[in-house]
């Protein structure tokens, strides 16, 4: 699943994702040394060759990278113990992935012995990979030997010639690489032995030590783009390899979340930050000019000798307005309402005297005192600043639609109910098995990652008692069609080796 953090922090890809590519690969000194050996003793001796180390250390990654620069004369087959219960299955895998032709034989393993032999003699090397080892089934063992004991192929349907030591050929039907923690006793008992000694060569796999913890954790990070420190710095990395104990899978975990932590907590902590510190210098300005205002109105008091009356005076200093911003006043700044600013006062007319004879006289206003008339100065200062009016009010801007505001995705073709559609399949026709999960959001998440809504499907069975989720890629009539398709899809599937399967095997999965 891709993490929401890659836009945030402006990654071009997941460092810690399991889809491993050869950008994200880190090899140190250990992986080197197991992987030349491993090419070394394929081509010259023919051991069976166990790559060995605890879960999660990853050498499933290893074997796969070491072999993706093979030679053009090795043909490679890869599979997982998890996947075969039936012998008929792995034999079928075995002749798609080395392109045999097992159909209408009496015996297909003697079949496929004597192509597999064949295709040795052709300058070909046929080299089988079995991932978790210790999960095989017993079932099984009795093949995997079979194939790995000495082939006695010369060549020639004569069995005279399989009796000359001179025409006989010692090597096995195929080379095995196996890996996992240990190897069952079934196994290791039908293991060759030659002048006394097991043809079985450990190549274990050690834990990466603290340096190559930090190394590993910078290089995901540098091969998807982000190249500051934080949060990984040294004691944050020292703390991941003592959690971690140096597996790969765990690292990977431990960093994927610190890292989603990090960059969803960081970015609010700075924005209230900021925040914070423009509602303060509102404050501090609004309190200055407060200040400002009684003075000057004290001043002028002080000094007016005229007979102006208070209001007239307030007037008269044009006391400014300030609008708040929208950030400091987006959520109330629709409710506030004008309020007037001055009450204008208005004189009393002068009374005319009955008496025509008497002198008429204005009287005058009352004088308000120094102390009143700060403290309405006051007041009209505090009431100025706090209410702004009805058109900066409405001058607000409106608030700015979220840029993450979730859009509605299409459902995906593989949110379909699978089963109709594989039921209504021939039993004979193929499929390709591209990927398989323990999760169906992963399995849908690749279907959309590689765009093959229209062409793809995810059924579900279950493996070792838990729910696994596969991912199947159309129908074909033949195997050579679906050989083809296997070698001519898109480019995003290039290391993906598919599966050919008939619908009949995997309706029984199903059940």
């Amino acid at each position: 699943m891709t993490p929401d953090y890659m836009e945030k922090l402006g990654l071009s890809k997941a460092p810690f994702s399991v889809l491993l590519d050869d950008d994200s690969y880190y090899e140190n000194e250990n992986k080197t040394n197991i992987q030349k050996k491993i090419a070394h003793l394929l081509e010259y001796t023919n051991l069976v060759l166990f790559i060995q180390g605890e879960k999660g250390i990853g050498k499933t990654s290893l074997i796969k990278h070491g072999l993706s620069k093979h030679k053009e004369d090795w043909l490679i087959c890869c599979l997982n113990s998890n996947d075969y219960t039936r012998a008929e299955a792995f034999i079928e895998k075995l002749a798609t992935d080395f392109d045999l032709d097992l159909a209408n034989t009496p015996s297909p393993i003697l079949s496929l012995q004597e192509q597999l032999g064949a295709l040795q003699h052709t300058g070909k090397l046929p080299i089988l990979v079995i991932d978790d080892i210790e999960e095989i089934k017993e079932a099984l063992i009795p093949l995997v030997s079979t194939l790995i004991q000495p082939s006695h192929f010369t060549g020639k349907n004569n069995q005279n010639d399989i009796n000359d030591p001179h025409l006989r050929n010692e090597r096995p039907s195929l080379r095995l690489v196996i890996s996992g923690e240990k190897i069952p006793l079934a196994l290791l008992k039908a293991i060759p032995q030659k002048d006394e000694e097991e043809q079985l060569k450990y190549l274990p796999v050690l834990p990466l030590t603290e340096p190559e913890t930090a190394q590993y954790v910078k290089h995901r990070l540098q091969v998807a783009g982000y190249y500051k420190s934080a949060p990984f710095d040294a004691a944050e990395t020292k703390n991941i390899y003592l959690q971690s104990k140096g597996l790969p899978q765990a690292i990977n975990q431990i960093a994927n979340q610190k890292l989603s932590t990090f960059a969803n907590n960081k970015p609010e902590k700075k924005v209230s930050a900021m925040l914070n510190t423009h509602n303060k210098k509102l404050k501090i300005a609004a309190a200055s000019l407060a200040t400002l205002v009684v003075i000057t109105v004290v001043i002028m008091n002080l000094s007016s000798h005229s007979e102006t009356t208070f209001t007239e005076q307030t007037k008269a200093l044009a006391i400014p307005t300030i609008a708040i911003p929208h950030a400091a006043t987006q959520n109330n700044a629709s409710n506030i309402a004008t309020k007037p600013t001055i009450a204008e006062s208005t004189a009393p007319a002068p009374k005319a005297s009955d008496n025509p004879n008497t002198e008429t006289t204005a009287p005058q206003p009352e004088k308000s005192t120094t102390r009143e008339k700060t403290a309405q100065a006051n007041k009209i200062a505090t009431e100025t600043i706090r209410e702004p009016t009805s058109t900066q009010a409405q001058a607000a801007p409106p608030p700015e639609r979220s840029k993450n505001t979730v859009q509605k995705q299409p459902l995906l073709r593989t949110s379909k109910n699978a089963a109709i559609w594989i039921n209504s399949q021939n039993p004979d026709f193929f499929t390709l098995q591209l990927i398989g999960s323990t999760k169906k959001s992963s399995a849908e998440q690749f279907i959309k990652q590689h765009n093959l809504q229209n062409d793809a499907y995810v059924f579900s069975t279950t493996r070792k008692g838990k729910p696994w989720y596969s991912v199947i890629y159309k129908s074909f009539a033949r195997r050579k069609e679906a050989v083809s398709a296997a070698n001519s899809l898109p480019k995003s599937l290039n290391k993906i080796k598919p599966w050919i399967r008939q619908f009949e095997h995997i309706k029984q999965d199903m059940k």
